[in-house]
């Protein structure tokens, strides 16, 4: 009995210091204390600037106090210590751990965030330097498209789905992949959230290579060199 109180007494104080609590325990505890996010959206989603692929949603487009971010086709939110994530902009947004915020969102300066400081995850190497390498979108290349009807695909490859041209009057190679759309002319590479939104100049290294491995027949103006990464 006097043993069994002293492993009970010995746990409450390791709970308590947190010694017995591991990384999952304490991010199990965290998500099941964030409130829900419902994001109020005043318009369409604008970026008010790109860094690194990460684009920072314009806190103009809607009514909630947060921190949203686009990057790699998916949506993050940042609000009262709590992370959030969903598939398409308008939610719903779920509860996620720290462990799980792409690592690029972090180095996106103070600046470009509410009350112009982001959280510091220093300790568990999520913050990287601040640099002033980042773009305003106003200066950033832009293009639209003129749809002449709603998309229409193709073909599919890899999950891959190529925009029939007859949907659109530009001389681009259009794609979807993952929720967003990509396009290629001239040499250079656009993103946008929807077709019909505005598309973004990006780096080559920001299309995904299932892309690239769409085969020649599919493209208008297929890129000189598509094994870039390998």
């Amino acid at each position: 009995m006097h043993k069994a109180i002293k492993v009970s007494v010995l746990s409450a104080i390791l709970l308590v210091s947190g010694c017995a609590t591991n990384g999952a325990y304490s991010a199990r505890v965290e998500l099941s204390n964030a409130p829900p996010l419902r994001v109020a959206w005043v318009s369409r989603p604008a970026y008010a600037v790109e860094y690194h692929g990460v684009y920072v949603v314009d806190n103009a487009a809607y009514d909630a106090d947060c921190d949203i971010f686009q990057y790699s086709g998916e949506w993050y939110a940042y609000t009262g210590g709590y992370w959030y994530s969903a598939r398409e902009y308008d939610g719903p947004y779920v509860a996620i751990e720290v462990s799980s915020v792409p690592r690029r969102i972090f180095d996106v300066p103070d600046r470009h965030w509410r009350n112009n400081s982001r959280p510091d995850y220093s300790s568990r190497r999520y913050r990287n330097r601040d640099t002033d390498d980042w773009r305003s979108t106003s200066s950033v290349p832009r293009i639209r498209v003129a749809w002449m009807s709603r998309p229409t695909f193709a073909v599919t490859v890899h999950g891959v789905s190529v925009v029939a041209s007859s949907a659109y009057d530009a001389d681009y190679d259009i794609f979807r992949y993952s929720g967003n759309w990509y396009a290629y002319t001239g040499g250079s590479w656009y993103r946008a959230s929807d077709h019909d939104g505005t598309y973004v100049l990006i780096q080559t290294s920001s299309v995904p290579r299932r892309i690239f491995d769409v085969p020649d027949r599919h493209w208008r103006h297929s890129p000189p060199n598509r094994d870039w990464r390998s």
